[in-house]
């Protein structure tokens, strides 16, 4: 999968699938010459005609400084050429890659080759999320490189596996010069693309909207995503695609672009003068000045792109199979099919330990085999007990409550916030250097009624994790809700050096890591699901400690629906929080139907049932069972777009092609009138029967002709259409 050519300086990564090659060109700088297709190794003859841009002779980047030199390297231009590792406040003007400020105040960062290794298996860290492998089956490239300057070294990182078209990338920078340096940026991967002919395909939003995609064309300008709230970032999401202006769904290149990151991140891509584009991703560098001491080594996260030459569908698939295979941990044992009850939308605070046995013996009619209770069970508001996590005795008899939970058959979880602290606690009364925020601010943001705990001081998180530990150790606890309610606001830790301030929103999410590492670590057996004021810490750095994510607060199915269609695009939906509410549109069996599309649970109060509700939720629940493998492991197809038509509509095919599910909903009302839904990823040659009218026909059929659903249809009618081969 890693070819050096020697004799060229080339290295050539991929599979069968996808190709990166780059060389070391004479000036030590390592030049990107190709991404795209599988084609014939480039070879030392051909590197001139892969690199040269018009224009560039004029400008080339000289070897050396005496007139016989001057054409050593005529074709690379240090302006326009494509780079792995573009400068700072060097030769080349468009953004760098690290930025460094040096001892003497100069921040001219320019790095060349030493040497590299090509080395079995891929890179971990001790304190960050990581793509995993587990059974050793991908390949590294470590490229070495020197600055110009100072004893600063960089490793750039370069990992590829063989079952999906996905290049990993992180760096490391380490310093030998005896003396502190600082970082001004560290991105984690550079990507030079030769043509501007490309869309940005991206997701924005804010609370109850919190993924809406957004696609806007790439000209001369910049195009920045980017989120400074420290964690819980609704603005963008640390996922994109590059699609070619020519590809669509199921044809054509797209480019994904993704980090597996949790804090303040900026993903950039630059239209330069001469109609090419410059992708940027790793750490955003807002605030950011971060110093490393003599022998010290900073680590960026991982970033990575997707290759598809097939179209938007298969770069969905990359990402899909890249975090089912190599980034979530393994479902508890007996946890694999779960149809939860959340307490939090039915109770709110207002429960006790008759109301939960209720709730529970409604669960049980229900199918239900999961309970959740939220938030309420150590306190009445949300004005305090953050931070102190006493379970409130008078309120709910916990350990009746689990007894009775697990008598009926139903496994029982609790939610927590363990990131965050009320002003109105014990502990904060106790300790208010454990809250984040600059002591010499008069009126400090407390939203929510809380401060953020200093994930960055290691006492404070022993202290809160102590408190959730002896929970969870004391009662026979699950399942875990991780939430994490609002943002970082004048960020300071009262205890962390001062050097270290200006990094203290990565160095807060370190903090985080390293609890939720501890959480897994002391209880491998409990499903833990995050969460931030709904979905908005929605990233693959969360996905590697947590099996799933709450997707959004907002349960309405109309608003929900482009919700779970948009996190489509990126996330599989075996880590999409997915609930049936209280809320008034739709029956029980309707909202089943969107719910089903995701970990399915319901969200509401179902003591008040009559049969007709409970037999509504037996239909949801076996749709849900009934296809949960084709859903949670199969590919994803996008068949109509809300935010384009009046339908919305997505399918999934098993691996197999055996058998595929298909959710359908209109908004407005329609009339009797020709309309056919074409299906996708199905094999042509097998026959499906559906569900629809009973009846079977070939794959083809089905994806030429299509399901007729040329009926009228009042407002908000959805479809569940499966089909299994014959």
């Amino acid at each position: 999968m890693i070819h050096f050519d020697p004799q060229g300086k080339i290295f050539t990564l991929g599979n069968e699938r996808f190709r990166y090659v780059f060389h070391i060109n004479a000036a030590g700088v390592p030049a990107k010459l190709y991404f795209g297709r599988p084609i014939s190794p480039i070879t030392e003859n051909e590197v001139r005609a892969a690199s040269n841009l018009a224009g560039d002779v004029y400008a080339y980047l000289d070897t050396k400084t005496n007139e016989e030199h001057i054409f050593d390297n005529p074709y690379f231009n240090g302006q326009t050429s494509a780079v792995e590792v573009p400068p700072h406040n060097s030769f080349d003007k468009r953004n760098s890659l690290i930025a460094i400020n040096h001892d003497d105040d100069s921040s001219v960062t320019d790095f060349r080759y030493v040497r590299h290794e090509i080395t079995k298996g891929k890179p971990t860290f001790a304190d960050m999320p990581y793509i995993r492998d587990e059974d050793c089956t991908a390949e590294t490239l470590m490229v070495e490189l020197k600055d110009s300057r100072d004893e600063i070294y960089l490793r750039c990182f370069y990992s590829v596996f063989p079952d999906v078209d996905v290049l990993i990338r992180h760096n490391e920078i380490i310093n030998k010069t005896g003396h502190d340096i600082h970082l001004t940026r560290a991105y984690s991967l550079c990507l030079d693309l030769q043509s501007n002919d490309y869309s940005l395909i991206s997701l924005h939003g804010t609370y109850a909207s919190d993924r809406e995609v957004e696609e806007q064309d790439v000209f001369h300008n910049e195009i920045v995503l980017e989120e400074n709230a420290g964690a819980k970032g609704f603005y963008h999401n640390p996922m994109a695609m590059l699609r070619k202006h020519d590809a669509s769904n199921d044809h054509g290149e797209v480019i994904g672009i993704g980090l597996v990151y949790s804090s303040n991140f900026k993903i950039s891509v630059m239209g330069t003068q001469m109609e090419t584009i410059r992708v940027l991703a790793g750490m955003s560098d807002y605030d950011f000045y971060a110093p490393i001491a003599p022998n010290e080594t900073f680590v960026t996260p991982e970033a990575f792109l997707v290759y598809s030459s097939q179209g938007i569908d298969k770069a969905t698939h990359g990402f899909h199979d890249l975090i089912r295979n190599h980034l979530l941990r393994k479902v508890p044992e007996g946890m694999e099919k779960i149809v939860l009850l959340n307490s939090w939308e039915g109770n709110m605070f207002d429960f006790d330990t008759d109301k939960i046995i209720a709730s529970l013996n409604a669960a049980k009619r229900m199918g239900v085999n999961l309970f959740v209770l939220d938030d309420g069970w150590f306190r009445n508001n949300d004005t305090y007990g953050l931070g102190d996590w006493k379970l409130d005795t008078e309120k709910i008899d916990l350990k009746k409550a689990i007894d009775h939970a697990h008598a009926l058959g139903i496994r029982f979880g609790l939610w927590v916030e363990p990131e965050q602290i009320n002003f109105n606690s014990d502990l904060y009364r106790e300790h208010p250097e454990y809250a984040l925020f600059d002591p010499r601010i008069d009126h400090p943001t407390t939203l929510r009624h809380q401060f953020v705990l200093d994930m960055t001081n290691p006492e404070a998180r022993d202290n809160v994790f102590a408190k959730i530990e002896a929970i969870f150790a004391e009662y026979e606890l699950d399942y875990c809700k991780w939430d994490f309610n609002r943002m970082l606001t004048e960020a300071y830790s009262k205890t962390l050096d001062r050097r270290y301030q200006h990094e203290i929103y990565h160095r807060f999410v370190l903090g985080s890591y390293k609890m939720l590492d501890r959480f897994v670590k002391r209880f491998p057996n409990v499903l833990l699901e995050t969460c931030s004021g709904g979905g908005g810490r929605f990233d693959m750095g969360m996905l590697f400690y947590s099996h799933q994510i709450w997707a959004s607060d907002e349960t309405d199915v109309v608003p929900r629906s482009s919700i779970q269609y948009s996190t489509n695009l990126f996330y599989p939906m075996k880590v999409i929080g997915a609930h049936v509410s209280a809320r008034k549109l739709l029956s029980i069996k309707e909202k089943g139907a969107l719910a089903m599309f995701g970990t399915f649970g319901y969200e509401l109060d179902p003591c008040g049932f009559g049969q007709s509700k409970f037999d509504e939720v037996k239909i949801a629940n076996k749709r849900f069972l009934d296809n949960h493998d084709t859903i949670f492991e199969g590919d994803y197809y996008p068949l109509m777009d809300p935010y384009k038509t009046n339908f919305v509509s997505w399918m999934c095919v098993d691996k197999s092609k055996d058998s595929a599910v298909i959710y359908f909903m209109n908004y407005r009302h329609i009339n009797w009138r020709a309309r056919f839904l074409k299906l996708r990823g199905l094999d042509p040659k097998k026959t499906y029967r559906n569900n629809l009218d009973g009846k079977a026909y070939p794959g083809d059929f089905y994806m030429e002709v299509g399901l007729n659903l040329s009926d009228g249809m009042p407002s908000l009618t959805p479809y569940v259409i499966e089909l299994k081969a014959k």
